[in-house]
């Protein structure tokens, strides 16, 4: 069982969903990202997490818990994934170049 860490930033938009997605897989010491659709019942999510064997998410927390966070939510305890939410603010790409640079050893350019 590796630990898998996934983090989330979904944009809903009408019915469907564009998923921002990175994990770490700390026991094999991969890094990943992928952006992708996903209808409202995130199948595409749950088939990721599910292959990643995610174990925790992390995810902005939605002070209104519209029907789609409730459906993310609802997903993500249907593969047994651990919920954390965070700060909105803190999924904020300003600071990802300086990031990338402390992560990742050698030219980060390929990233």
């Amino acid at each position: 069982d590796t630990p898998v860490v996934v983090s989330l930033f979904p944009s809903f938009q009408e019915s469907k969903c564009v998923v921002g997605m990175t994990y770490v897989d700390l026991t094999r010491r991969v890094l990943g990202l992928a952006e992708f659709l996903d209808d409202s019942r995130f199948t595409n999510l749950e088939s990721s997490l599910v292959a990643l064997g995610a174990k925790e998410c992390i995810f902005p927390a939605e002070s209104g818990k519209s029907v789609e966070y409730k459906s993310l939510c609802a997903s993500l305890e249907r593969c047994a994934v651990m919920i954390t939410e965070r700060k909105r603010q803190e999924f904020k790409g300003r600071d990802l170049d300086s990031d990338l640079k402390r992560l990742v050893k050698g030219n980060i350019e390929p990233v």
